[in-house]
Order: C-alpha cells, then sequence, then structure tokens
C-alpha cells in the first residue's frame, strides 16, 4: 500500500504542532511542513523559534510520522 502524507495546505489555519498531531492522529504516514510565508496563506513562523523546532522535532519521533517534503520558497 502507498504511504499517504499530509500536505500542509489542507489545514491552512494549523499551528505546525497541530498539524503534525492531526497527521498522526488521523493515521497519516508524514506530512509536509511549510517553513516560508505562501502568497495568500496564513503563516506561523517556524525558523527562528529554537523551542518550536525542538518540539516539532520531538513530536515527530514521538508520532513516527516522516516529513516528505518542506515548502520553505516560491
Amino acid at each position: 500500500m502507498n504511504p499517504l502524507y499530509l500536505a500542509p495546505t489542507t489545514l491552512m489555519d494549523a499551528l505546525p504542532l497541530v498539524l503534525i498531531s492531526a497527521a498522526q492522529r488521523a493515521g497519516y504516514d508524514g506530512l509536509g511542513l511549510r517553513l516560508h510565508p505562501s502568497p495568500g496563506l496564513p503563516y506561523h513562523p517556524v525558523v527562528g523559534d529554537a523551542r518550536l523546532i525542538r518540539d516539532m522535532k520531538r513530536a515527530l519521533t514521538q508520532s513516527a510520522l516522516k516529513v516528505l517534503d518542506i515548502y520553505s520558497f516560491y
């Protein structure tokens, strides 16, 4: 069976940790992350926030989710 990944634009308003939790609870194999603003979409800064990055790494490790891609710039 093919793995299923959650795109970060699926839940545009979700904070990064909420997106990770939603992907895990919904049974996804992994997800994409958005680390840079996308035109016309809500954005929750990650880069430069050491605590958030640490919490995201911990949540990804605990959930065993894989990161498929990182939306970084357009």
